[in-house]
């Protein structure tokens, strides 16, 4: 069968996430079954990113063959678990140098070489033949290529790849090429303008390509007369324009991207029901996406946040330590916490700093000091050197969990010579070539008059030391052959990573495991200062195969303190973390302990959940969004939204919020019929009340009569006795009946999908899982409070304020709550943030009885009350 090919392209700006969509769209493929593969196109004339400054490009990512080239391949290989090469990286530089070498050797047999066709046909034949090459552990050709085109359309650069991708179409054929642009849909005055979009779309068919998806950046989900406007003004229909709204995290856009019907699209345009497809892959696609929505559904409900400070020399710029960022989140969601990262400038931490700018100085090791780890990564030049030592030393000395990579176990070496060994003037070469004692060396193989594609590069093999039985990371690395029974697939008996980037260990057990990751480094430490480091307690548990280059060291009788000279981020996956990280993390995080009993996995490729014990979280959850649901109902009305009937621009708000947050499952939805009926029968009772009834209500005013506040016993007496109360009692109670239902409905449900921690999964507690929720006392006690708390804010909500005090205190919190839509994607615990604000303003008036003085004071209380069902089983169990 021919290749299919999917080309993204971005127009407008750029870095506008044209490699995440590209990713995300292959994780689609790969989910029915597919086998995908990425190429992705550079118009810069470097050769490759080995000499480019990552304040400027990003990092450069590292491939098994020793390429250095642009971090989106990182993307593609951590998205796809897939190992790419050198050549799926084409740039301007690389693509000119080729088609000369050709002219060179007389390829072209004298004609005239020029851009069109020489050029563009070179394009074709290199994406052509690294389309085919097997690049995942099928050793099979790629049923889908993905082509990601740098830069923006329109870009004088990128015309000749703009060409070569035109004729690529006509050359693939019918059915075999899709092609997706990427546009910004900016918001100005609250309006999405469809403008720019419409701009780029024209460029594009100028240019000789017609987008069959038009995947739309946007803060907020797209309008459907947004939708609509694009559709008819670029010529397509409008399930073809794609909403890529901004989401809590990158891993939440494949879902996204299912969710608005992209697969049959895929089917349709590509013929991808015609391609043969073995069930295996299927069933491994079906297994990749449940978990794949597991990890982000369990990376939404993560409650505890570990602090991680990465002390760094770029900082200003995040991606240029993407990989090391993407590798502390894969960690995090195994190990089921959120990740905070302090990003530190070392610079910021030395004492000249200290001298002129002694804020930044003591802010920057006031953020150290607050860090539940401290993570040192690569990096050359002598900037900021002092400062990492002086963080290394704080790990060291105060048992903060430590990793130091590449450069980053370098500066753990000159630490501990100067602080232990008594080597004080002990400095790397790199830093000072005419230091005494220089134990980080230049490496004898690597020049150093040329500069690029000289370093040690690529994967390469570390073999764990006869002494090395301590070693927390060898441990964990070796959990790796445990849980496959001890017999490793065939890809693992050779000196490479596996074909899906599965890290390669050989073990026996008469010998130490064998590990290749991947390495860029052109300094080592110096083998004759390593006796002495041993004899005062550091000790390198790793080296190469020649036993002279040190690749490992640790620490005894410290939480976490590793060094590595390779890079493990470059190997890390989102359903496979790197290991050093997922350790660092783990200790980082007090988990480390079950992570090293039960297995940092549970099978080849697969992760396996168990229940959360603390099934308070889930109620916890559960009345959160109960509570969301009521405030967001009546948060674009101007009228008394419990008196009134609910309006149709209303619920239409809230079904975009949801789909915004994806904070709702199907089955909360059932709280749409129940909640609004409660509300409907307090305001019953209110409206029988004359003093409720005429009193007159400005949604800006701050004051009410005292006597607007209908009294629950003074009505009981003239309203007990009618009949519609009597209906609405019957209705207050089969609703009531209906959300406890649902309410343990999804206590059970959370048992599945939440996740504390991933671990080993024994025969006995997979016997437990199938005899379903154990009743326990404790259990059962946490079902009681959760009960008795919403109980009580149903009654006080419904019987002693009334619908006005509700509608007072829904004005009052709807600031807090609009913090839900904000594009950071944090507006949740935002919101909580505010809430837990007002309930201490709330309390503090309630105890002082000034709550009886105004109606002002009440909307306060009203917000104590509403808190109180999503805070208060937190409160129960802290006392």
């Amino acid at each position: 069968m021919a290749t299919k090919y999917l080309l993204v392209s971005g127009g407008v700006i750029s870095g506008i996430g044209k490699g995440v969509i590209a990713s995300s769209l292959g994780v689609l493929l790969k989910s029915i079954g597919l086998k995908v593969t990425s190429i992705k196109i550079d118009p810069y004339m470097n050769i490759d990113a080995g000499l480019m400054n990552p304040l400027e490009h990003g990092e450069c990512f590292v491939l098994d063959d020793g390429g250095e080239v642009d971090l989106d391949l990182g993307n593609y290989e951590r998205y796809l678990n897939i190992t790419l090469t050198r050549e799926h990286n084409i740039t301007t530089g690389k693509i000119y140098q080729h088609v000369i070498e050709l002219e060179r050797k007389g390829k072209y047999l004298g004609k005239t070489v020029q851009i069109v066709p020489h050029l563009t046909d070179a394009v074709q034949d290199w994406i052509q033949k690294v389309a085919a090459i097997p690049v995942d552990s099928t050793s099979e050709k790629p049923d889908v290529c993905i082509i990601e085109l740098g830069g923006t359309v329109g870009d004088i650069e990128s015309a000749p790849f703009i060409e070569a991708l035109r004729c690529l179409r006509r050359r693939a054929g019918q059915n075999n090429f899709l092609h997706c642009h990427v546009s910004l849909i900016p918001v100005i005055n609250e309006e999405q303008k469809t403008k720019p979009t419409q701009a780029a779309i024209k460029d594009v068919r100028h240019a000789g390509l017609s987008p069959d998806i038009i995947a739309c950046r946007c803060s907020l989900p797209l309008l459907k007369s947004t939708t609509d406007k694009l559709a008819m003004y670029c010529q397509v229909e409008p399930e073809q324009v794609i909403a890529v709204h901004d989401v809590p995290s990158t891993y939440h856009v494949p879902l996204l991207l299912e969710r608005q019907g992209l697969i049959p699209i895929l089917r349709e345009v590509l013929r991808l029901d015609a391609l043969p497809i073995a069930p295996p892959m299927v069933r491994s696609g079906a297994e990749i996406w449940e978990t794949w929505k597991t990890l982000t559904d369990t990376q939404d409900r993560a409650r505890e946040t570990v602090k991680i400070c990465l002390v760094g020399k770029y900082v200003s710029l995040h991606d240029s330590y993407l990989s090391v960022r993407k590798s502390l989140e894969h960690a995090s969601m195994r190990c089921g916490r959120k990740l905070e990262i302090i990003w530190l400038d070392s610079a910021d931490l030395e004492i000249a700093t200290e001298m002129t700018s002694p804020v930044t100085y003591h802010k920057a090791w006031h953020q150290l000091c607050m860090a539940s780890g401290i993570l040192v990564p690569g990096g050359f030049g002598h900037r900021g050197i002092e400062g990492m030592i002086r963080a290394a030393k704080w790990a060291r000395e105060k048992k903060v969990p430590y990793l130091g990579i590449c450069l980053g176990m370098q500066i753990a070496v000159i630490e501990f010579c100067r602080m232990i060994c008594g080597i004080e003037d002990a400095q790397s070469e790199e830093m000072d070539d005419s230091a005494k004692n220089k134990v980080i060396v230049h490496m004898p193989e690597v020049s150093k008059e040329t500069m690029g594609a000289v370093m040690r590069l690529g994967l390469r093999n570390t073999v764990f030391q006869e002494n090395s039985g301590f070693s927390k990371l060898r441990n964990l690395y070796e959990l790796e052959t445990t849980q496959t029974n001890g017999v490793l697939p065939e890809s693992h008996t050779s000196t490479t990573a596996t074909a899906d980037g599965e890290v390669a260990i050989k073990s026996s057990p008469s010998q130490p495991p064998i590990i290749s990751e991947r390495h860029r480094h052109k300094y080592e430490v110096n083998p004759e200062f390593v006796p002495t480091m041993a004899t005062y307690g550091l000790e390198f548990i790793g080296k190469d195969e020649s036993g002279e280059r040190m690749e490992i060291l640790e620490l005894r009788d410290h939480p976490w303190y590793v060094g590595v000279q390779y890079h493990p981020e470059y190997l890390s996956r989102v359903l496979r973390p790197s290991i050093p990280y997922l350790g660092f993390f783990a200790a980082a995080a007090g988990c480390l302990d079950d992570v090293m009993a039960k297995g940092a996995k549970t099978g080849k490729g697969t992760t396996k959940v168990l229940p959360d014990t603390d099934l308070e979280f889930a109620m916890e959850m559960y009345v959160l969004h109960s509570v969301l649901l009521l405030v967001r109902l009546s948060i674009d009305t101007n009228t008394n939204p419990v008196c009134d009937p609910i309006p149709a621009a209303s619920m239409s708000g809230y079904f975009t919020f949801n789909r915004h947050n994806e904070l709702l499952s199907p089955p909360e939805l059932l709280l749409l019929l129940t909640y609004p009926s409660l509300l409907l029968l307090g305001s019953l009772f209110s409206l029988l009340d004359p003093s409720a009834r005429n009193a007159p209500y400005s949604p800006t005013s701050q004051s009410h009569p005292p006597e607007f506040a209908p009294n629950y016993f003074a009505l009981k007496k003239n309203v007990f006795n009618r009949w519609f109360v009597k209906v609405g009692w019957f209705w207050f109670t089969v609703a009531w009946a209906v959300w406890v239902a649902v309410g343990v409905g999804m206590v059970k449900k959370q048992k599945n999908r939440s996740q504390q921690r991933v671990v080993e999964v024994t025969e006995d507690e997979e016997e437990e899982e199938k005899e379903g929720l154990v009743l326990t006392p404790q259990r059962l006690r946490s079902v009681f409070r959760w009960a008795a708390v919403t109980t009580w804010w149903m009654l006080v909500t419904q019987w002693c304020f009334g619908p006005a005090l509700i509608d007072r205190g829904f004005r009052l919190t709807g600031g807090a709550c609009e913090l839900m839509r904000d594009n950071n994607g944090d507006g949740r615990a935002e919101m909580m943030s505010d809430v837990k604000e007002f309930l201490t303003a709330a309390a503090c008036k309630v105890a002082g009885g000034e709550w009886k003085g105004g109606h002002d004071v009440s909307g306060h209380v009203f917000i104590l009350v509403l808190g109180s069902a999503a805070v208060g089983l937190e409160v129960l169990g802290a006392l």
